[in-house]
């Protein structure tokens, strides 16, 4: 995957920032849409190794939607079964490690029916960093959380949480909340959890100017990939600069009651009813168009 341009985009933002209504303009043009898509991966080198070999430990579909002002995070659990370009069935979290981020990107179009501008692709080790940049978040964990972020962290941690309740976190504490998948309802608690944090994160990136989320961009940009050029990651800086303080809409896929549990080749998987999780995220993006009960 390339890498970011720095100096264009830093060259293009510095432009968005003493024309104010660039942003608008392009997110809002007539020609272009006002629902933008973009697959985020991330990977958890704590679980694996080796940037080719790795699975996606996260999925998350970001939708900026500029009619609605908001952003909607929807996360697609790993263990989803999808049927790849080649017509063969495996994991959506193995489709990274056998087709790469391309090809992830082409079978969420195809299983969900829209466009994707682009992938970017993070590894975890990344979110800390930031979350360390940022000053920390703060998140209310239950008893068991509690206890998980302990025993992930061998309770060896100087900022380690006390107890239950609202919680200031570092990026290591952050990242043992997020890894844990062993409290609650499996992989959707652990998505719900990733899109808390992911939900802080905005609202602590909304309080910064454009040059300073650029100069936050550059300490982390090492552990970013994506397949966007230059013109198309400024495109998602104007579009999405406008956003950062707007409704937060967090989505997991599949939507309840709309898959089985199931094997592939004696691995556990979720039988995905594809259309009706269409269904359901179209009515989620334009709920305007859709007929009343």
């Amino acid at each position: 995957m390339k890498r970011p341009l720095q100096a264009t985009l830093a060259l293009l933002c510095a432009l968005a920032c003493l024309l104010p209504g660039t942003a608008n303009a392009q997110a809002q043009g007539t020609d272009a849409p006002l629902i933008r898509h973009y697959m985020v991966l991330g990977q958890d080198y704590y679980m694996e190794s080796g940037a080719q070999s790795a699975r996606t430990d996260a999925l998350i579909l970001v939708s900026l939607d500029t009619a609605g002002n908001r952003i909607i995070f929807s996360s697609i659990l790993r263990d989803c079964k999808v049927t790849t370009s080649g017509g063969g069935e495996n994991k959506i979290n193995s489709v990274y490690r056998n087709h790469g981020a391309n090809g992830v990107a082409e079978v969420i179009k195809r299983h969900l029916d829209i466009d994707i501008e682009g992938v970017i692709v993070f590894d975890f080790n990344t979110v800390k960093d930031l979350i360390d940049a940022l000053g920390g978040i703060d998140l209310t964990i239950n008893e068991s959380e509690f206890f998980m972020i302990r025993s992930i962290l061998l309770h060896r941690d100087p900022n380690m949480p006390t107890g239950p309740g609202m919680t200031h976190m570092t990026g290591r504490i952050a990242l043992a909340y997020m890894r844990n998948r062993s409290t609650g309802s499996g992989d959707f608690s652990r998505t719900e959890r990733q899109r808390k944090v992911l939900a802080q994160l905005m609202n602590k990136c909304a309080r910064l100017s454009l040059p300073d989320l650029l100069a936050l961009y550059n300490r982390i940009q090492n552990g970013l990939h994506t397949n966007l050029d230059a013109a198309k990651l400024v495109q998602l800086m104007l579009t999405a600069y406008p956003l950062m303080s707007a409704e937060v809409v967090s989505n997991v896929i599949p939507a309840d009651r709309t898959f089985a549990y199931a094997e592939l080749r004696s691995s556990s998987v979720l039988a995905v009813n594809w259309k009706r999780n269409r269904e359901a995220l179209n009515a989620l993006l334009y709920p305007q168009q859709t007929p009343a009960p």
